[in-house]
């Protein structure tokens, strides 16, 4: 069938790809062979395998690539301004499709055959794909023989693929991790703290992966995570991993997509004991709560003197996705939300309309400021309403993350506070965690990326803190 990608995609529209192990490359040919017809439209996309051909420097006016994944290729084209890189929790991003802000005038996807019942599988990622489909006036699919069928938020309707083509290719692999002296190391000594029983999540990467390895005596364990990968294929195989104790979808390894080797691909196949769930589910926090013994495995790119991890970035230099502490809370009445921060610097979080749900409704406050709002409007951001809410809520303890990257001095952002406003936002909460919470206070460092700003804000703050 040949696809009408004029009819499709508008000048100026938006594109999403799918990603990981799933990407259509035999779609992404045909549409970039129609590269001259095409003007300012948005490629969008997580995490990708293989090639990424339509960041070549030749597609630049036509097709402009906006990840919300930083893959090595990926991070290369964003640092020389090729590509764009929108920093938004994977549980946030099917939201951006659903809301319009960001309209999909197509997903451009790959699914195995159908079936008997004209069903077809998503194959290898559910994860943001599910949403894209749901949410994209026009849905383009290379039908693969090849690509394994699997359970959960998978399943789609042959009818909901306005176009196809049917083009087989065995889906993309991922490099085997090597593990170093120092990664089995500190696996060793990680292993120790697992207790049989507990459910796991483990991030992708030499030092996580190689924590799993280390898992072959231990018992009973379950599996609730983002990518299930080689490592965990083993320790199913093994009996490890039996689900048996898991207190929440008990029985099932649970991910949100499948990355890896053929023989993985092979095993997931039609096994009735891995689902595969879209994001917004499988990253949802008050769903990641049920399970009794949760642990999480992830690497660190940087850990400082006090002990603050960072994981997904090394000072402006992003690596992988990201994570939102408000996502954390946002179904949870017992911890109040507040956050002040510049508006669209990192586009689609903080809206001031994000306020909570379901036990959590009502205990997220945020509030957006424009760019240069100086210390006047901060510190009127921290009187009312904040002042009301915490009357209402009454807080046992304050936990403050210092954003220093506000100052006027700072690269990153553009707020425009002086170290004397810091002073004064100090004294600020510094009174209300006196008059609500006994005086029970805790300031942590967030950012702050000039030296010299960032030593005057600190001193002031600390000085304000005694």
């Amino acid at each position: 069938m040949e696809i009408p990608w004029q009819k499709i995609i508008s000048h100026g529209g938006r594109a999403f790809i799918g990603g990981g192990a799933c990407v259509p490359f035999a779609l992404i040919d045909d549409l970039l062979s129609h590269a001259d017809d095409f003007k300012d439209v948005e490629l969008c996309h997580v995490h990708t395998v293989g090639d990424t051909p339509w960041i070549e420097p030749e597609y630049e006016g036509a097709f402009r690539t906006n990840s919300f994944f930083m893959s090595r290729s990926i991070r290369t084209a964003v640092e020389t301004g090729q590509a764009d890189y929108t920093p938004t929790p994977s549980s946030d991003i099917p939201r951006l499709f659903e809301r319009g802000i960001l309209p999909l005038d197509v997903a451009i996807i790959q699914v195995s055959e159908p079936d008997h019942a004209g069903m077809v599988s998503l194959g290898l990622s559910a994860d943001t794909v599910y949403s894209a489909v749901k949410y994209a006036r026009c849905v383009v699919a290379q039908i693969n023989p090849k690509m394994p069928r699997t359970h959960g938020d998978t399943v789609l309707s042959l009818k909901k693929l306005n176009y196809t083509i049917r083009k087989s290719a065995a889906p993309a692999v991922q490099d085997a991790w090597v593990y170093d002296e120092k990664h089995m190391r500190a696996a060793e000594y990680t292993a120790l703290l697992i207790e049989d029983g507990s459910t796991i999540q483990a991030s992708m990467g030499n030092s996580p992966q190689a924590v799993l390895t280390k898992l072959y005596k231990h018992k009973h364990l379950g599996i609730h995570t983002g990518c299930f990968t080689n490592e965990m294929m083993k320790l199913m195989k093994k009996g490890v991993v039996d689900n048996s104790l898991k207190t929440y979808q008990k029985g099932v390894s649970v991910a949100s997509h499948c990355l890896g080797s053929r023989e993985l691909y092979k095993f997931i196949n039609e096994n009735l004991e891995i689902e595969l769930y879209r994001s917004e589910l499988t990253n949802d926090p008050t769903r990641i709560g049920r399970q009794k013994n949760m642990v999480a495995i992830n690497g660190a790119r940087e850990v400082d003197l006090t002990g603050q991890v960072v994981r997904d970035s090394r000072g402006h230099h992003f690596y992988g996705g990201m994570g939102a502490t408000q996502d954390i809370f946002y179904e949870d009445g017992t911890v109040f939300y507040f956050s002040s921060h510049q508006e669209g610097i990192f586009p689609h979080t903080g809206l001031a309309n994000e306020k909570g749900a379901l036990k959590g409704k009502g205990a997220t406050l945020n509030v957006p400021l424009k760019a240069g709002a100086g210390d006047v409007e901060i510190l009127a951001a921290w009187g009312e309403p904040l002042y009301a809410e915490l009357k209402k809520f009454h807080p046992d303890l304050i936990i403050v993350s210092t954003g220093f990257d506000a100052a006027a001095e700072d690269p990153l952002a553009d707020l425009m506070m002086t170290s004397g406003g810091f002073r004064e936002l100090t004294k600020v909460v510094r009174g209300y965690a006196d008059e609500f919470s006994e005086g029970r206070l805790i300031s942590v460092l967030e950012g702050g990326y000039d030296v010299e700003s960032l030593a005057a804000c600190v001193k002031a703050h600390l000085r304000a803190m005694e």
